[in-house]
C-alpha cells in the first residue's frame, strides 16, 4: 500500500517555495561582528503555536564541536571558549537559515511556514552565527539538513537528527535524498533504510546547471 507521506513529498517540499520577497527586504543588514555578538537579555521559553507545549531556548548547548579550521586556530592562538546552541526556530535566524538551504540545496527555499511548528526544527548557533538546522513535518518527513560546509564533521548534523526523529518517538520517520548525497551514511547509522528510487525526483528544485548533484533520489524510511 502506498505511504500516505512518501505520495505528498514532493507537495511538502513545494510549500517551502515562496515567491514572496526574501525576509531580508524588510530587514537591516547586520555586520558580521553583530551576527557574533550575544544579546543582553537572555532567551526565554515560548509556547508553540502548533502544539502548544513549552518550548526551551536552548535545545543543546555544547562547546565540543568545533571545525577543522577552527581547531586549527586553537593551536595558533588561544580563543576564548563560546558553546553551539541548539534552539528552536525564531524569527531572527530566517534570513540565516534561508540563505544557507538555498546554498546548500536550491533557490527559492523560504522556511517560514515552520515557524508556526517551532517544535519540529532545530537552530545550531555559534553566538549570533546559524551554522546548521533540520527541519521535520509534524508528520515526521524531513524536509531539509543542512551544516555550513566550514562546521561538517563536527558532529552538528548527528546530534540535530537525533533530536528530530526524538521529536516524534512512536512514528516511522521519512525523508528523501539524492542519491549522491553523502548524508545517506549519517541517515543509515540512525537506522533509515532505502525504500524506493526515484528517477529525477529533484528536477523541479535543482537548476539546469548543477550538474554535480544527481536529481535521483532514494526514498528512505527510519520504522519504529
Amino acid at each position: 500500500m502506498e505511504d500516505e507521506r512518501y505520495k505528498f513529498a514532493p507537495i511538502i517540499l513545494d510549500r517551502y517555495q515562496k515567491k514572496r520577497p526574501p525576509v531580508a527586504d524588510n530587514r537591516k543588514k547586520r555586520s558580521f561582528s553583530a551576527t557574533l555578538r550575544y544579546d543582553e537579555e537572555p532567551k526565554k521559553e515560548r509556547t508553540s503555536p502548533y502544539t502548544y507545549r513549552l518550548l526551551k531556548p536552548y535545545i543543546w548547548r555544547t562547546f565540543s564541536s568545533r571545525p577543522a579550521k577552527l581547531r586549527l586556530m586553537d593551536e595558533i592562538y588561544k580563543l576564548i571558549e563560546d558553546p553551539i546552541d541548539y534552539c528552536y526556530l525564531s524569527y531572527e535566524h530566517l534570513e540565516q537559515i534561508n540563505r544557507l538551504l538555498r546554498d546548500t540545496f536550491w533557490p527559492g527555499i523560504d522556511v517560514s511556514e515552520f515557524l508556526e511548528y517551532p517544535d519540529f526544527t532545530i537552530v545550531a548557533l555559534y553566538k549570533k552565527m546559524v551554522l546548521g538546522c533540520a527541519f521535520m513535518t509534524p508528520q515526521g518527513y524531513i524536509t531539509y539538513v543542512s551544516v555550513h560546509p566550514e562546521w561538517q564533521s563536527a558532529g552538528i548534523a548527528s546530534f540535530m537528527l537525533y533530536h528530530l526523529v526524538q521529536t516524534i518517538p512512536n512514528a516511522d520517520i521519512t525523508l528523501h535524498v539524492s542519491t549522491t548525497n553523502t548524508a545517506m551514511i549519517l541517515y543509515q547509522k540512525f537506522g533509515f533504510k532505502p525504500e524506493e528510487f526515484i528517477i529525477d525526483f529533484y528536477h523541479k528544485y535543482y537548476p539546469d546547471e548543477r550538474t554535480d548533484i544527481c536529481k535521483h533520489a532514494f526514498f528512505m524510511r527510519m520504522r519504529r
